[in-house]
């Protein structure tokens, strides 16, 4: 397929529907793709219309949305349709939380794993998401976290240590 990407971008999404076993495949294509923008929309237009959508597809969306589409004008819709979709699960909602950005309403996704005391794997990815954040804010903020479990305070101690 890397041969023909021209051909493969008219095709992608049935690629993204019609062969859910082959994502990951799809998944490290994407970055020989050219048209970015072409993926996302897409991407977005297959979220919108399957509701049944597996759990492996969802996740190897967000590595797509993470390495290849946040620089579209698409990037905040993906996101918010991943989160909010109907097959999306707990794996899926993690691997959004810990993309380490601090724009398309991801602090705000974020903030509530963080503050209310959880100590499960959506408050985990969520700390890890904050390691773009700006230091100080993201050190008073996982202090706050650590203090629900030693697992937080685990996880806090590694991220703080972050440049």
């Amino acid at each position: 397929m890397r041969a023909y990407p021209d051909e493969v971008e008219e095709r992608f999404p049935y690629f993204l529907t019609a062969f859910p076993n082959l994502i990951k495949t799809v998944a490290s294509f994407c970055s020989y793709l050219v048209n970015k923008e072409l993926i996302a929309e897409a991407m977005l237009e297959v979220l919108k219309q399957e509701t049944n959508l597996q759990e492996f597809q969802l996740f190897w969306f967000c590595v797509i949305l993470e390495s290849n589409l946040l620089k579209t004008r698409y990037a905040s819709d993906i996101l918010s349709s991943l989160f909010y979709h109907p097959s999306a699960t707990r794996i899926t909602q993690a691997r959004l939380l810990e993309i380490p950005d601090e724009r398309f309403g991801l602090p705000e996704l974020r903030n509530p794993y963080l503050a209310t005391g959880q100590s499960d794997w959506l408050a985990w990815a969520a700390a890890v998401g904050t390691r773009a954040a700006h230091k100080s804010s993201r050190n008073y903020q996982l202090t706050y976290f650590a203090n629900a479990s030693p697992m937080n305070r685990l996880i806090r101690d590694v991220i703080v240590d972050m440049p």
